[in-house]
């Protein structure tokens, strides 16, 4: 199904951002240079996929101890 496909496709968009911004390239200046609908898709994509992939449960805080 297609949701199986979701977590593969990100990651590789992800790597492309990377190899993007390695080459010298400013991430803001490249989306900024966007046409409205296309930035705020970006923005949409982004907060989904911080959504969708947080990690949501109610435990102690690593550090707490330290």
């Amino acid at each position: 199904s297609f949701s199986s496909y979701v977590p593969g496709i990100l990651l590789i968009i992800m790597l492309e951002l990377i190899y993007f911004m390695e080459r010298g390239a400013d991430i803001n200046t490249y989306i900024n240079r966007q046409t409205k609908p296309v930035r705020w898709a970006i923005y949409y994509v982004l907060g989904i996929s911080i959504y969708l992939f947080g990690v949501y449960q109610n435990r102690q805080f690593i550090y707490y101890k330290f």
